[in-house]
């Protein structure tokens, strides 16, 4: 679990961000609450943010958590790409059901959703485009 932000070079005019997971179920809510502090004043800060890709796991139903992180995103007028994890571990009917449901909960269209899969590489170059796209534009 990430605990603090940590910086990746993608190339030489793109960064990549990694936040702390604001939701893992095991840190204690003392250090969830630090995450969604440090988060909040990131958004807030960062003028040059050009995408946030939120990574919600395709076989769990969007927690509070998840909406809040959402409508903070919306609020802070942060582009962002909902990345549904583990796609792989669903059938072409799960995956069509949950994307539809998950977009449904949190004020989406399903088509907005991202499907991947790091271990099968599904959806990856799709994401990778995205991302390329969205860190070039002005």
């Amino acid at each position: 679990m990430t605990q603090m932000i940590n910086f990746f070079a993608w190339d030489e005019n793109l960064r990549l961000v990694d936040l702390p997971g604001y939701g893992y179920t095991k840190a204690p809510v003392s250090v969830r609450n630090r995450f969604t502090t440090m988060m909040t004043q990131y958004f807030e800060s960062r003028e040059c943010l050009k995408l946030v890709c939120l990574l919600l796991d395709i076989r769990r139903d969007p927690s509070d958590l998840d909406r809040q992180v959402v409508e903070l995103l919306a609020q802070c007028e942060v582009p962002t790409a909902l990345v549904l994890t583990k796609a792989d571990k669903e059938s072409g009917n799960g995956r069509t059901n949950r994307r539809r449901l998950i977009a449904a909960e949190l004020g989406f269209e399903a088509s907005d959703l991202y499907l991947v899969s790091a271990q099968s590489g599904m959806g990856m170059d799709e994401l990778k485009t995205l991302i390329r796209q969205e860190g070039r534009r002005r």
